[in-house]
C-alpha cells in the first residue's frame, strides 16, 4: 500500500515541497558577472548583472535609467529657455 512509486503522488507536503524547488531561483559562482535571463519589464530574454551569486537587473534596463538621470531637470531647462 505504501509502496515507493505511488507514495510520492500520496504525499502533498511532498509534493508541494517538490514544486517549491521548481521556483528557486538559481545560483551562480562568483565569477559569473552577466547572465542571459527573462526581463518582465523588457518583455523579452536580456542580460542580467550577477550580484552576489543571484541574478541581478537588466543590462537593458540600467542603461536606460542612466540616460534618464543623464538628462537636465525640468528647472534646469527652464533657466535656460527663462533666464532670471
Amino acid at each position: 500500500m505504501y509502496g515507493g512509486r505511488g507514495l510520492k503522488h500520496r504525499n502533498p507536503a511532498a509534493r508541494r515541497r517538490r514544486e517549491m524547488e521548481k521556483l528557486v531561483a538559481q545560483h551562480y559562482t562568483r565569477n559569473t558577472v552577466s547572465a542571459q535571463a527573462w526581463c518582465p519589464k523588457c518583455g523579452k530574454q536580456t542580460m542580467h548583472r550577477v550580484d552576489d551569486r543571484r541574478i541581478g537587473p537588466c543590462l537593458d534596463c540600467i542603461a536606460e535609467l542612466e540616460r534618464k538621470h543623464e538628462e537636465p531637470a525640468v528647472d534646469e531647462k527652464q533657466d535656460e529657455l527663462f533666464p532670471k
